[in-house]
């Protein structure tokens, strides 16, 4: 179990510097649209697009460091009213219907791009 946790931290961590990277990257082509307009009177056509993208990727970036470390938003109010062994198996039960959300979202994707 250590070894797959050590893999899932590896796996946070690269998703946590591409994300980083992907902000630095529209950050940039965002501000370079913004001169090419105003300074130079003229725009890549393709800038809008790559910052869309380029959003999009960050969302499901940040989503896995989030999940994995249990800090996206969620009301545990039910959860900690529940007796010890009633709240394990709730919070089991938790995880594994968003693995199955995540499947399941991961399948219609590739669904939708072959």
């Amino acid at each position: 179990m250590r070894a797959l946790d050590a893999v899932a931290r590896q796996i946070v961590a690269l998703s946590n510097g591409l994300a980083v990277v992907l902000v630095l990257g529209i950050f940039g082509v965002m501000t370079a649209q913004v001169v090419a307009r105003y300074v130079f009177n003229s725009a890549f056509f393709w800038a809008d697009d790559a910052a869309v993208w380029g959003m999009a990727w960050l969302v499901m970036l940040a989503c896995a460091g989030l999940c994995y470390e249990w800090k996206h938003i969620h009301v545990p109010a039910l959860v900690v009213a529940l007796p010890r062994p009633a709240r394990e198996w709730a919070i089991m039960l938790s995880r594994a219907l968003s693995l199955l959300f995540l499947l399941v979202l991961a399948w219609y994707g590739f669904q939708v791009v072959s």
